[in-house]
């Protein structure tokens, strides 16, 4: 694995569990925490078995349905967040906006990559 391929993973490790610490503090029911847990490690591994092939285990149409189940879990997390965030009574209606903009934007760039190259171990021929 190349150096900017764990620096990237520990990012993403680090934002994942700073989510996971915030729905937690958030009381979020347990099988809310579960689902963030398992949909974080799902990608976390895919990613990872993308960089060390012996990782990929051949368990058929389970993977591809692991991981579309992980991905439409954190686009409905990613809602819930935004739905649920506190809004700044200083801010105007236009920079509430903004800053949702900005932080999905944000977020999604750093999550896509795992993302994408999770896809890609998932749906590759081995796994289908």
């Amino acid at each position: 694995m190349a150096w900017w391929a764990i620096l990237y993973t520990t990012v993403y490790c680090l934002l994942a569990m700073a989510g996971f610490w915030s729905d937690y503090e958030g009381r979020k029911a347990k099988w809310f925490l579960g689902c963030a847990i398992s949909s974080n490690l799902v990608i976390a591994y895919l990613y990872i078995a993308y960089w060390y092939p012996t990782f990929r285990v051949d368990f058929g149409p389970v993977v591809p349905t692991l991981f579309v189940a992980a991905l439409c879990w954190e686009i409905f997390q990613l809602a819930d967040d935004m739905r649920t965030s506190q809004p700044d009574p200083e801010l105007s209606a236009a920079a509430h906006r903004g800053v949702a903009i900005v932080t999905t934007l944000c977020i999604a760039g750093i999550c896509f990559p795992a993302y994408a190259i999770a896809g890609i171990v998932a749906f590759t021929k081995s796994n289908l």
